[in-house]
């Protein structure tokens, strides 16, 4: 009986809760005669009020996401057009193009790669306004020094151990000695830089490339300060 009387209370309260209640999809109001059908659905269109509440609160997030995306491009295609900084773009970007083109040719004689490094500095310190081929200059900079860094570190290591096993042959008058000393694991290790910076830098040169002609900064960040 005590049981009874509970459920009894709870369902009095229920009623009182959606006593009233309006239903979003069709717009019917809840009274107290509705209360044969269950609480937390509409009597007349039957949908559960939560579903309904939460299905609208997701249409109106995506309308209002949708509404700030069209200003953002409405505010794009209505902004007045600087003549001077898309002249400078064109102009840089030609620049750029040239600097990885010097790159690719850098493969026949390493005059064209410090020609190339010595035009991006010289326009990545030509400030002025920003833009986004700025990140390629600051691309290439970091390209060329630290593929230069790890390349001569690598080619110090195969020297030195090619001179290493120079002098052992030498000393004691075997070429099977000196092959074995040149084999060791400082060449390796010389060799393997020597390859994986070989990859790093045409990987990072025909990636920049590519994604200068979609007129696109690169990069996983730009730093206009770099």
């Amino acid at each position: 009986m005590a049981l009874e009387n509970q459920n009894s209370t709870i369902l009095s309260e229920l009623s009182l809760v959606f006593e009233g209640k309006t239903c979003i999809k069709c717009n019917c109001q809840r009274t107290a005669a509705d209360d044969n059908s269950p609480e937390w659905a509409c009597p007349s269109c039957g949908v559960v009020y939560a579903k309904a509440e939460a299905a609208e609160r997701e249409r109106l997030a995506d309308e209002a996401l949708l509404n700030r995306v069209e200003r953002v491009e409405f505010v794009k295609e209505n902004q007045p057009v600087d003549v001077k900084e898309v002249a400078k773009i064109k102009s840089d970007k030609s620049i750029a193009n040239l600097i990885y083109i010097l790159y690719f040719g850098s493969i026949f004689g390493g005059v064209l790669g410090l020609a190339a490094i010595v035009l991006a500095h010289m326009h990545r310190k030509d400030m002025g306004k920003q833009n986004w081929v700025q990140s390629h200059y600051a691309w290439q900079i970091s390209t060329f020094w630290f593929s230069l860094l790890w390349g001569c570190l690598g080619t110090v290591l195969v020297i030195a151990s090619f001179l290493t096993a120079s002098a052992k042959g030498v000393q004691n008058r075997s070429l099977n000695e000196a092959i074995g000393s040149f084999f060791n694991p400082f060449m390796l290790i010389g060799f393997a830089m020597i390859v994986i910076v070989s990859l790093w830098f045409w990987y990072r040169v025909i990636k920049g490339c590519i994604v200068l002609n979609r007129d696109e900064p690169v990069g996983d960040f730009y730093d206009a300060s770099m």
